[in-house]
C-alpha cells in the first residue's frame, strides 16, 4: 500500500504535511500522510504514543473521546469515537493498540487494528442506550512511524512521520460527504 501511495488522490499540502486519500466503492477510506518536524526529537512522539488516549484528543479535533478500555496479550484495547457531519451517527472504533521501539532514540511505531476485538466490543459496547446514535466502524490498520532526522554529525535535528490510516467507518456515508473528507 505505501509503495502505491501515488495512486491515492492528492488531498492537500499544508505546513509541509502532504496528505493523500481515497474512498473506494465499498466505503473504505485510506489516508496516507508524510511530514517532517524540525526541532522535535523522536522521544516526544514516543511520549505521545505511550499516552495516546489523552494526547490524541489535544491534536485531533475529529475525536470526541478516546480511552484504553481493556488489555489482552500485551496489547491495549482502545475505543475512540469520531465526529461525523449531521445527520450521520457518531462512529465508534475499537482497536488493538501497540507501540514498538524499532531503534531506541531514533525510531518508534504505533499500530492499531480492529482485528481480534469482537469480544471486547461485545463486552464494552453492549448497552442499547449507548449504541443508539452510534455506528461501529472497522480499523484495518492505523500506523504511525516516526524516524529521526539527523545532521552530518548524526545529531537528531527533527523527525519524519509517516501515517497510514485505513478504515471502513461503517454504515452508509453519502458520496457527497465522502468525497470531501479524508
Amino acid at each position: 500500500m505505501i509503495a502505491e501511495k501515488e495512486t491515492l488522490k492528492f488531498v492537500k499540502e499544508e505546513d509541509g504535511i502532504q496528505v493523500r486519500s481515497v474512498w473506494d466503492e465499498n466505503n473504505n477510506l485510506v489516508t496516507y500522510a508524510e511530514y517532517r518536524l524540525m526541532g522535535v526529537v523522536p522521544e516526544a512522539m514516543k511520549y505521545y504514543f505511550d499516552n495516546w488516549a489523552t494526547e490524541v484528543l489535544k491534536v485531533n479535533p475529529i475525536l470526541l473521546k478516546a480511552a484504553v478500555i481493556d488489555h489482552a496479550e500485551g496489547f491495549e484495547i482502545v475505543r475512540y469515537d469520531s465526529k461525523v457531519p449531521w445527520p450521520l451517527d457518531t462512529r465508534v472504533f475499537f482497536s488493538l493498540r501497540s507501540v514498538r521501539t524499532i531503534k531506541p532514540g531514533f525510531e518508534y511505531m504505533m499500530l492499531m487494528t480492529s482485528t481480534g476485538v469482537d469480544s471486547f466490543i461485545e463486552k464494552h459496547f453492549s448497552d442499547p442506550k449507548e449504541k443508539k446514535g452510534h455506528v461501529v466502524g472497522n480499523v484495518f490498520i492505523v500506523c504511525n512511524l516516526v524516524k529521526a532526522v539527523t545532521d552530518a554529525k548524526s545529531q537528531v535535528t527533527g523527525i519524519d512521520i509517516t501515517y497510514l490510516f485505513s478504515v471502513n467507518p461503517g454504515g452508509s456515508i453519502p458520496k457527497s460527504l465522502s468525497e470531501g473528507q479524508g
